[in-house]
């Protein structure tokens, strides 16, 4: 599935901090499937990592501080 692969690559490269690109793949998804839940949720994690990057020892999971 097309759209499996094209969201696998966006975690990949989220996890590789190349948030741009990993936007990409994300949208590219959601162009698809606009209710994909996970697809939705990593644009706009990277864009704020574009903008505040991570600290140098990110592993990639997000900390929630609010329910």
């Amino acid at each position: 599935m097309k759209n499996r692969e094209d969201c696998e690559r966006g975690i990949d490269l989220y996890h590789k901090r190349r948030f741009t690109e990993a936007s990409v793949e994300f949208n590219r998804v959601l162009s698809i499937n606009p209710k994909d839940k996970a697809a939705r949720i990593y644009p706009e994690r990277s864009a704020r990592h574009m903008v505040h990057a991570p600290p140098e020892d990110w592993d990639g999971v997000e900390t929630l501080t609010e329910k």
